[in-house]
């Protein structure tokens, strides 16, 4: 720093001069190694006298190593950082970081090994890394239990290997081994002259072993002593275990099956001495009958004579059951009804009483006398009638009336007309309303399965007519409006009559049922 002074007594002419200089500055270089940091990171400069204070970070699974300070390795603070004070000259500030290890400590007792890497003992293991001991028993010896960190971990040996993984402390592993028992296993026959045995022996606990029957000439092997039929059987040697072989002498095996078990089922098979007689018997389930044997034998139940190994099957038929009957019997009466077999052809047939008509059976099927196929249980319902259902001629120009209201026709359909000695058929005959009314509405209208009536006036009852003049619905409504079913109807036209409160005219309208 300069002063500035006043000149005092000036008695001549005077020069003054003044010089600065910049305030020097110095270049703290900084180099950090792998896996850490230092703060600042790079390059500081610094004024002279100033000061410079760096952090040191080191990475995950790593620790500080050594920091040196131009050269010379230096202490950190508490905080890890180091300041350089009064900065009077250049300076450097290194760090080296190390990677954490950690101590598996390794405990075996007699009896058996734990190694790892080959290696036996105390493993030091690097932070982050995964190490791997093998835990082997000696000859005749097994492993009870292993022990890592005072947990039971033997379930969670893989082949025989225990593996830490991402170490980040430090673990203890202690594997405990015994000496295996050793068992006696006896076999024999239950008559040495019936067969013979192999699987006699000492083994250790564990070990699986197999014993054999081997029956003599005209003997077979029928099971061991306790009950068990495997022959060759393993067993797994826990303890000391005694088996007997039973041989009996040969017999022969009687085959008896259904050729479908749906079908039916067969009784007698079984093991039988040679000249034994056996009873078959072949019981059909319901809805089938018995056919035969596949020997083409039809007797059943049968008696046979054991002669060898045989093989009986027995066919079954399905059978179905077709009722007939008449809608009224004072009406007319039907024939055919019965018990059939699955695929045959039956003829129906529906006789009218005298003044009665036959009109169609309940599926709406009109041909009398009529032909099925017996596929499944079934009713056939003749439909008779002593009423006329329609009477018109079959010309395009034809017409009927029918509650005042004007139909005429536009194709062909089939009705009856009776008469005093019997049912006149007429062809095929549609018909289609002229002067339909609009005081009522039917809607959707074709419908396939609800319709919807309404009418201005009141409704008290509907009924519901084929084409053939058949009533087929007929029900109270008493009101303006009704929502009925007709999904169950057979697909074509119908009238719907609508009577009111009065005893007036009804009305007649027209609906599809799709």
């Amino acid at each position: 720093m300069f002063l500035c002074q006043k000149a005092v007594n000036v008695v001549a002419d005077h020069t003054i001069s003044a010089t600065f200089e910049a305030i020097p500055s110095y270049t703290i270089s900084v180099s950090a190694g792998n896996h850490g940091t230092i703060s600042p990171s790079t390059n500081v400069t610094v004024m002279e006298g100033g000061n410079q204070t760096f952090t040191f970070s080191a990475d995950a699974c790593y620790e500080i190593g050594d920091v040196r300070v131009d050269g010379a390795t230096v202490r950190l603070d508490e905080n890890n950082t180091y300041t350089f004070t009064n900065v009077t000259a250049n300076h450097t500030v290194e760090a080296t970081f190390d990677i954490l290890t950690y101590t598996i400590s390794v405990t075996a007792s007699e009896h058996g090994s734990v190694t790892h890497n080959d290696e036996v003992g105390d493993a030091v293991v690097n932070c982050g890394d995964s190490q791997s001991f093998t835990i082997v028993a000696d000859d005749s010896c097994r492993l009870v239990r292993v022990m890592v960190d005072g947990v039971n971990v033997t379930n969670q040996l893989v082949n025989g290997v225990y593996t830490f993984s991402n170490v980040t402390a430090d673990h203890t592993i202690v594997a405990t081994f015994e000496e295996t028992p050793l068992y006696t296993i006896s076999v024999s026959a239950n008559n040495d002259e019936f067969g013979s045995v192999t699987g006699s022996g000492t083994y250790m606990e564990g070990t699986d072993v197999t014993i054999t029957a081997t029956p003599s000439y005209d003997y077979h092997f029928v099971s061991w002593d306790d009950n068990n039929t495997d022959n060759p059987r393993t067993i797994t040697v826990m303890g000391n275990g005694t088996y007997v072989a039973n041989f009996a002498r040969n017999q022969h095996t009687i085959t008896a099956i259904s050729a479908d078990q749906s079908n039916g089922s067969v009784t007698g098979g079984g093991t039988y001495d040679v000249g034994e007689e056996v009873v078959l018997t072949a019981l059909p389930n319901a809805g089938y009958r018995f056919l035969s044997w596949n020997d083409g034998m039809e007797i059943n139940p049968r008696t046979i004579v054991v002669e060898g190994d045989s093989s009986f099957v027995a066919s079954f038929k399905a059978i179905y059951t077709i009722t007939v009957l008449s809608n009224n019997n004072e009406y007319g009466t039907v024939s055919a009804g019965g018990i059939y077999d699955e695929g045959e052809e039956v003829t129906l047939t529906a006789e009218p009483n005298i003044r009665y008509c036959f009109i169609e059976w309940n599926d709406g099927n009109t041909d009398n006398p009529r032909t099925i196929t017996a596929t499944s249980d079934i009713t056939y319902v003749a439909e008779f009638s002593r009423t006329a259902h329609l009477a018109i001629d079959t010309t395009a120009t034809s017409f009927l009336t029918i509650d005042d209201h004007t139909f005429y026709a536009s194709g062909m359909f089939s009705y009856v007309k009776p008469s005093e000695l019997g049912c006149d058929t007429i062809v095929n005959l549609n018909l289609r309303i002229l002067d339909e009314p609009k005081s009522c509405d039917i809607s959707p209208n074709p419908a396939k399965s609800m319709i919807s009536i309404s009418s201005e006036d009141y409704i008290s009852s509907v009924e519901i007519y084929s084409t053939t003049g058949k009533l087929v619905l007929q029900k109270e409504i008493n009101a303006n409006r009704a929502e009925i079913n007709v999904e169950w109807l057979v697909s074509g036209v119908y009238f719907v009559r609508l009577f009111g409160d009065d005893e007036g005219q009804p009305t007649v309208q027209r609906f599809i049922k799709e």
